[in-house]
């Protein structure tokens, strides 16, 4: 039984390859405009989230939440469960779209992972504030997602 789900488990990580690969080769949707080298200067560890209804969000586990960008419009990061990637859209004015996300799929019990990524794929732009730190704006004014240089 135990050989039998790491068999599984092996089969479920080369099939998510194979779908990444695939779908970055295929990801020409997403349009990449000139990436801010401030984005991709160094990976960026999320502080917290503030709602629109001031509801504010904070990591359990502090150091888990990253986000790093590329020069080439792609991006990845961790959480407390597991690592994702995938593309992403940049254009005027600030505007910051995350493409499809794939990810590893162990399971955590509670995990933030989840509220993190949907946070992540409802991004409409980013603005980097007097602190130099990154922050997400959640697209209909929803929220604002605070990172901090790691």
């Amino acid at each position: 039984m135990k050989n039998k789900k790491i068999i599984i488990g092996i089969s479920v990580v080369i099939i998510l390859l194979v779908v990444m690969f695939v779908s970055f080769r295929s990801s020409d949707s997403l349009k990449v405009g000139k990436i801010d080298p401030v984005l991709y200067s160094s990976p960026w560890l999320w502080e917290k989230t503030v709602m629109n209804d001031d509801t504010i969000i904070t990591p359990q586990k502090p150091d888990a939440f990253t986000l790093t960008f590329t020069k080439d419009g792609r991006f990845s990061g961790t959480t407390d469960c597991n690592g994702f990637m995938g593309s992403l859209s940049v254009g005027a004015n600030n505007s910051l779209v995350f493409g499809q996300m794939a990810s590893t799929l162990m399971f955590c019990e509670n995990s933030q992972e989840a509220q993190f990524t949907n946070m992540i794929s409802n991004v409409g732009s980013y603005m980097i504030n007097e602190e130099g730190n990154l922050i997400l704006l959640i697209q209909f004014d929803s929220g604002s997602i605070y990172f901090v240089k790691q």
